[in-house]
């Protein structure tokens, strides 16, 4: 029996497949479990639809993670803060304030969960950050940390 799956099902296929299962496990496990639909000419030709509107999206949202990977690459964000005598930070640089200065000073607008930090910056001096845009596109960021006089 053909079926189109309509979420990932381990050792099956993934969403959007249409896959040969036999009958029993198309009634008794994927269509109770609403994790397929039977495979019809007019839901295999909607999938296809829909399949070919998904990878237009995701080559426009390709174009635009490489646009803005490239601006991010060309600016760097300047934090000023206090510290003390050694460079070290009275608390400490977050992701909240890569975003909210990066927007302020140039325009560029990203989520706080797309930063990828191990730890918030606690000393002086300029530290790359990673930033990921879209699938396998990321972009390094330059944060210059210095002190306020």
């Amino acid at each position: 029996m053909k079926v189109i799956l309509k979420k990932f099902v381990k050792g099956t296929g993934k969403a959007g497949e249409v896959v040969e299962v036999s009958e029993g496990f198309a009634r008794n496990f994927l269509f109770s479990r609403n994790l397929a639909e039977r495979a019809t000419e007019g839901s295999i030709s909607e999938q296809k639809h829909i399949a070919e509107t998904n990878k237009k999206k995701n080559i426009e949202n390709e174009k635009d993670a490489l646009a803005k990977k490239e601006r991010i690459e060309n600016v760097s964000v300047n934090i000023k803060t206090t510290a003390g005598e050694n460079g070290r930070l009275f608390g400490s640089i977050t992701k909240n304030d890569i975003v909210d200065r990066l927007k302020a000073e140039h325009k560029i607008a990203i989520k706080k969960k797309d930063i990828v930090m191990e730890n918030n910056i606690k000393s002086l001096g300029e530290t790359k950050v990673k930033v990921k845009l879209y699938k396998k596109i990321n972009a390094t960021l330059k944060v210059n940390v210095s002190k306020e006089k």
